[in-house]
């Protein structure tokens, strides 16, 4: 059967967005040309945990943001669903171990993974191929990581010297 992929598993996924503290907003950097919520002309999700249901050809930069913390940014895949090319649970996919930072997997999966997981850099690689349809529509694709759990730091609390003043 052809194009099997885009009956099966649609054009679009749901990408599950975790955080520590949990109630933080998502917002991507996919325009929404049909707003009918907050989030300025783009696709987002609040509070976490919550899910963006996004195309699978797309890959979207997310910003987990929450008051009182610094918020994050970091990049959804778009890459042919093989083991090789998707973001091993556990791997940290943005910022450090010592402040915020986003991890590959929900918090009930990272609690079985032991600490320092693998740190990636950029964009993954992705192999051709597939059914013309399935191919356009992007239907073979997955998005990756998902789910995602963004642990955010909380902001630092300055004293400006001059005026005595906390910020």
């Amino acid at each position: 059967m052809s194009a099997c992929a885009t009956a099966t598993r649609g054009t679009h996924e749901m990408v599950n967005i975790n955080s520590e503290p949990a109630g933080a907003r998502v917002v991507s950097d996919i325009p929404n040309k049909t707003p009918k919520n907050n989030f300025d002309g783009y696709y987002g999700c609040e509070p976490t945990p919550c899910g963006i249901n996004i195309s699978r050809r797309a890959a979207p930069v997310l910003t987990v943001e929450k008051d009182g913390y610094e918020s994050i940014k970091f990049k959804i895949v778009s890459s042919n669903a093989t083991s090789a090319t998707s973001v091993p649970t556990g791997a940290v996919v943005a910022g450090t171990q010592e402040g915020s930072h986003v991890v590959a997997g929900s918090p009930e999966l990272l609690k079985r993974i032991p600490v320092g997981g693998a740190i990636i850099f950029g964009g993954l690689m992705s192999a051709g191929g597939g059914i013309i349809l399935d191919a356009a529509t992007g239907a073979g694709r997955s998005l990756s990581p998902n789910p995602v759990t963004a642990f955010l730091a909380p902001k630092s609390t300055l004293t400006d010297l001059n005026s005595g003043v906390t910020k």
